[in-house]
């Protein structure tokens, strides 16, 4: 399964929760390497039928905190 297979309405909230939890890396470690990573996860959760928001955005918040813990980066607070 593949983004574009999602509806519309999951597709944005998706979008959503990726700069959501983006949002709270500090801009100097922004890359594509990490959007990438934090994507898949939430389109993972979303395969298995979790499709809320608030589903897709801890998917992501999750995502981006363990990468970051391995990594030793501090993140902004998430809102």
């Amino acid at each position: 399964m593949n983004f574009s297979s999602f509806s519309e309405r999951i597709q944005a909230d998706m979008e959503v929760a990726l700069e959501r939890a983006c949002d709270a890396l500090p801009k100097e470690f922004h890359s594509h390497e990490v959007r990438r990573h934090v994507a898949s996860e939430i389109m993972k959760v979303a395969q298995l039928g979790q499709t809320t928001l608030p589903r897709l955005s801890y998917a992501g918040e999750k995502a981006l905190k363990e990468l970051c813990r391995e990594r030793g980066i501090h993140l902004k607070q998430i809102a």
